[in-house]
């Protein structure tokens, strides 16, 4: 699965990653696989799988790419 980091999340885990997924089965799990101390939270991280804003208990089976946007994301 490819992986975005926007903002200050792609400062801290770099602009992208390249994933496997065994072991996972949601959002959140790979939060928290990248996360160890919680700067990617569930209520302050919006969550983009394939084009789709998502809650982090969504479901990744399938999915291409999932993107982690900070609270606050300038243009």
């Amino acid at each position: 699965m490819h992986v975005i980091f926007l903002g200050k999340f792609g400062d801290r885990f770099g602009p992208e990653a390249e994933i496997e997924t065994d072991g996972l089965s949601t959002v959140a799990d790979v939060m928290k696989r990248f996360d160890e101390d919680g700067a990617l939270t569930a209520s302050s991280t919006i969550c983009v799988l394939d084009e789709e804003v998502v809650k982090p208990s969504a479901v990744i089976f399938g999915a291409r790419e999932l993107a982690f946007l900070p609270p606050v994301s300038g243009g």
